[in-house]
């Protein structure tokens, strides 16, 4: 995506992709847990449920496609829309720092809901229980619907404060690389002297003349 505001767009459309991921895979959990009611096993730890695991295959598609667009856009915003002074050295090592980050709040939030939900529903108990068949990670996967609503309208009323630097101009005169020719393997073309720009010749080379002619 080329243009003034491709590294927002692209974080944007990742965390487009990461709502649509959550909002599958609450779909395909509600539909293993409806599959275990039928078959009368939902509750048994050990129950594998009746359903293909292909079903997990739209939601891992869309976290690679979230995590894609998403790394992309903030190593585009870290190279063109911090100083240079910061570029070069650390618009790698920031982009890492944010996603770190990320992870540690996810691992923070999960905490602080684990909590919340077990007070909540003392009797049935927390959503995230030993067993995937005892849990209610469907419940768990609609609040993870709800924050990324909550991020998103966040995150378009950040943007559409955010003032965007020009991306910088690729210079026309370059200087010549003394190294052009070991990475591309191909030799450089020499050029050769005009009859104005040939020098002179030096006093040896004169006098070797004059001994030839006499």
């Amino acid at each position: 995506m080329n243009g003034r505001y491709p590294s927002g767009m692209k974080v944007g459309l990742g965390m487009l992709a990461a709502l649509a991921c959550c909002k599958v895979a609450w779909l395909v959990e509600y539909i293993r847990l409806k599959s275990l009611k039928e078959h009368g096993l939902l509750g048994h730890p050990d129950a594998i449920a009746p359903i293909s695991v292909f079903w997990l295959s739209p939601q891992f598609v869309l976290m690679g496609i979230m995590d894609g667009l998403a790394r992309d856009g903030m190593e585009d915003f870290f190279k063109y829309q911090v100083p240079e002074s910061m570029r070069k050295k650390y618009a790698l090592v920031l982009t890492e720092a944010v996603i770190r980050w990320g992870k540690i709040l996810n691992i923070g939030f999960i905490m602080i809901l684990d909590v919340v939900v077990e007070k909540l529903r003392v009797e049935d108990g927390s959503w995230i229980a030993d067993t995937v068949n005892q849990s209610r990670l469907d419940l768990f996967n609609a609040a993870l619907v709800v924050v990324g609503i909550a991020n998103l309208f966040i995150f378009a009323y950040v943007v559409s404060f955010y003032t965007y630097r020009d991306f910088p101009e690729e210079e026309d005169d370059e200087e010549e690389d003394p190294h052009e020719e070991i990475k591309t393997g191909k030799k450089q073309d020499k050029v050769e002297p005009t009859p104005d720009e040939e020098t002179e010749p030096t006093p040896n080379e004169e006098t070797e003349r004059t001994i030839r002619t006499t």
